[in-house]
């Protein structure tokens, strides 16, 4: 009977994600509504792989992106159906991943009813079904996320070191397809290291041990990668994508960008990301306090923009280019409600999901007070949803960057919702019970008491012996 009530929720969450391109594409007759502006960055260097079976962009390696999502981007590019293979790939991938959900509340609650409510919730999360529709690494991502999840949580209910080994591998996997989760392991394992030598008195040099195995595979996949790019280009890191990201947000393009800087366009690949990075570095430092802020102010937008300016993209009724977010940032707050109040569509698609997106958190949050010191593996979902909620912070930052925190929020708030549900469920019933009891009393008096009355009568009316 479970699996039964499980499927029906998968079939849920199929329907949506298959109905969603549908509609779009029927409604703008576009097929490219379903590509963003970093795409064809992710589309070159699959096509690269194909061809040569190297991993380049514009005849130099590709040292910002990785290859976790080209390499799904190849199954369409090879069949020659590029938007419809690799979307019906994310929508099985995200299927995957609420029941990955299923099986990861299923493991922490140990209730059947918990988690389908989580699973439910993620199969009709807004961003999970949008980012299905869109050729970007967001789903992929995600999928591979919730893999390391579920064997981390498996881990802290079993200590089972194949599953912390297997976690470790599914993190550094995730790695390659957005290098966001890069210092996540690190996280994990001083969690880990703090949890072993809090509570586990008798086994804590075999869980340290477990920690530092699970250290060595996260980070020993990852090293590979950053091998690959010393041998090609003289660069260490796993991907520039940091640097480039801190620097160029001063750029609109790489145009306006060797306008200012003509030397470097002879630098190699290796030089130009190396300058880029210390430029950053002393700009953010001359500034701290004020990117701080900008910093932080991203990290609210993350957490809080409900993607309706997406969503109305997606049905090519919205900007491609601007809105909302620079606004924001350009100008401020007030700005932003004002721009809000000038377009309809976008206001009352806004005022729609702002409720759903703060039941989702609001519900999670619950189970975050009841549970964070009761349960490691509460605390450990806890850290990592705010490791990515943190990690990309800034003014480039939307709701996007929510994305993989969401499955993780699913489960939590699943239980938050359950424990909503039975509070109100025993108010209710013990308000019917005391209703119940005044009223079978209220009756018991009414019966009794004409009762005692023809007692009463009948006894006077006998006469008493001698």
């Amino acid at each position: 009977m479970s699996h039964l009530k499980i499927w029906w929720v998968l079939g849920l969450a199929l329907l949506l994600r298959t109905l969603f391109p549908i509609l779009g594409y029927f409604y703008t007759r576009d097929a490219t509504i379903v590509y963003t502006p970093d795409t064809a960055s992710y589309i070159v260097p699959a096509r690269e792989l194909i061809a040569h079976h190297r991993f380049f962009s514009n005849g130099a390696p590709e040292i910002i992106r990785t290859p976790g999502y080209p390499l799904l981007l190849t199954a369409g590019l090879l069949l020659g159906r590029l938007e419809s293979v690799t979307i019906a790939l994310q929508i099985l991938l995200s299927c995957f991943t609420v029941y990955m959900v299923y099986q990861t509340a299923c493991i922490l609650f140990e209730g059947e009813w918990i988690a389908l409510i989580a699973a439910t919730l993620y199969a009709i999360e807004p961003f999970s079904i949008l980012f299905t529709s869109l050729l970007a690494p967001e789903t992929l991502f995600t999928a591979v996320v919730m893999v390391g999840v579920y064997y981390l949580v498996r881990y802290l209910k079993r200590q089972s070191p194949a599953d912390l080994l297997a976690s470790g591998g599914a993190l550094a996997a995730s790695v390659y397809v957005r290098p966001v989760g890069y210092f996540l392991p690190v996280i994990i394992a001083a969690g880990l290291t703090v949890w072993a030598v809090a509570t586990a008195h008798q086994n804590k040099q075999r869980l340290i041990v477990h920690t530092i195995a699970f250290v060595i595979v996260s980070f020993g996949l990852t090293g590979l990668w950053q091998v690959r790019n010393e041998a090609e280009t003289d660069y260490s890191g796993f991907s520039a994508i940091a640097g480039d990201n801190m620097y160029f947000i001063r750029y609109q393009n790489s145009r306006a960008y060797f306008h200012d800087h003509p030397e470097q366009k002879t630098w190699s690949v290796e030089q130009r990301t190396n300058y880029l990075d210390r430029a950053a570095e002393h700009i953010l430092l001359g500034n701290s306090l004020t990117y701080a802020w900008i910093y932080f102010d991203g990290m609210l937008r993350g957490t809080f923009d409900p993607g309706s300016t997406e969503f109305l993209r997606f049905f090519d009724l919205y900007p491609k280019e601007g809105g909302l977010l620079t606004v924001e940032v350009d100008k401020g707050r007030i700005a932003t409600i004002e721009a809000l109040y000038a377009n309809p569509l976008l206001f009352w698609s806004t005022a729609m999901m702002v409720p759903v997106l703060l039941i989702y958190l609001s519900s999670a949050c619950i189970t975050l007070w009841g549970w964070v010191i009761l349960d490691p593996s509460i605390l450990a979902m806890f850290l990592i949803i705010g490791y990515y909620m943190a990690s990309a912070g800034g003014p480039g930052d939307w709701g996007r960057f929510r994305h993989p925190a969401m499955p993780i929020i699913c489960v939590l708030a699943g239980y938050g919702l359950y424990a909503v549900r039975s509070r109100s469920s025993r108010y209710h019933w013990n308000r019917l019970a005391h209703v119940g009891i005044e009223r079978d009393v209220s009756q018991s008096i009414g019966t009794i008491g004409p009762a005692c009355q023809r007692l009463s009568r009948s006894s006077r009316s006998r006469p008493h012996s001698q």
